[in-house]
């Protein structure tokens, strides 16, 4: 009978091991796995998201508790790309110093990065083609951001209350027409014709 007893609770107990791990797989695969690597860390798990109008794509619209000081946006969710960072999706974030935004993301929204005290740097791709206003406001830490030439509009003041030694890496070779003329009201330091070097 003790062996019966014992063996019903090793069976039991590979079957939850077994369950629990099916329930990570899940959420993994839900979640996206912005690395490529198996693995989702913890921020990717705090994030959220919202179906985008024409059900093609997901908008990031918080991060939730994240403390991470390197995030990484997925390029996918649920099997459909993340496309824009929206409005005050990373509002308020304390401790994230870096942000790596995927190809995926054509759109960063008004404030997306507001007020993140502790953001040193981020690098925006070349497949953003739009980005808000005051999208960086409050970042004081910040120390630099690559606007690559694919962006063709810029809302108004993204730099408000950065502070002093912000560097501005432009790849076009001057402002386009379609940016908001008072983008840098910060005025901030610009390299205009930015190749990386």
């Amino acid at each position: 009978m003790k062996r019966i007893i014992i063996a019903l609770v090793l069976v039991l107990a590979t079957v939850l091991s077994f369950t629990a791990c099916n329930k990570k797989k899940e959420n993994e695969n839900a979640n996206g796995d912005a690395n490529g690597d198996g693995e989702v860390t913890a921020c990717e798990h705090e994030m959220k998201y919202s179906l985008n109008e024409d059900k093609k794509g997901y908008t990031l619209t918080g991060i939730g508790s994240c403390d991470c000081e390197d995030v990484v946006i997925p390029a996918s969710y649920k099997d459909l790309p993340v496309t824009a960072i929206g409005e005050r999706a990373f509002f308020n974030c304390q401790t994230a110093k870096s942000v790596t935004i995927p190809k995926s993301v054509t759109q960063i929204w008004h404030r997306a990065f507001a007020s993140c005290r502790s953001l040193e740097r981020v690098i925006i791709p070349s497949s953003v083609t739009g980005m808000g206003f005051y999208v960086f406001m409050g970042c004081t830490s910040l120390e630099s951001v690559t606007i690559p030439a694919s962006v063709t509009y810029i809302g108004g003041d993204i730099f408000q209350m950065c502070g002093d030694g912000v560097t501005v890496n432009c790849e076009a070779k001057s402002q386009p027409k379609e940016w908001d003329p008072m983008w840098n009201k910060a005025g901030c330091t610009v390299n205009w014709g930015y190749t990386g070097e």
